[in-house]
């Protein structure tokens, strides 16, 4: 207990016989309050604090689905590439072939 709790619980059993009592439970409880108050302004914090790590992950997720389909598009243009180098190869032995006749 602190001096301004001490002196009114004094007070109140002074004025009122027993009553000092409920003044002691009245400060007790402000300080449950104050302590939980703090606790939820650290909580406010780090909220704050995951929400942007929260958006930092999705802009992260955003730019690694960009990746992805520039490396599908990468892959795609491979396939395509191929695909045009055999039918070039092909058109070119079916010239071959054409000329040698």
């Amino acid at each position: 207990m602190d001096f301004v709790q001490t002196a009114a619980a004094t007070t109140a059993n002074v004025l009122m016989p027993g009553s000092g009592a409920l003044v002691n439970t009245g400060f007790e409880l402000a300080k449950i309050c104050f302590q939980i108050a703090q606790i939820l302004s650290g909580m406010e914090g780090k909220a704050s604090s995951i929400k942007t790590q929260q958006i930092n992950i999705k802009e992260d997720v955003e730019n690694f689905r960009w990746v992805l389909e520039m490396l599908e598009r990468v892959q795609n243009q491979d396939k395509l590439t191929d695909g045009l180098q055999k039918m070039i190869a092909r058109f070119e032995t079916e010239v071959k072939d054409t000329n040698a006749s």
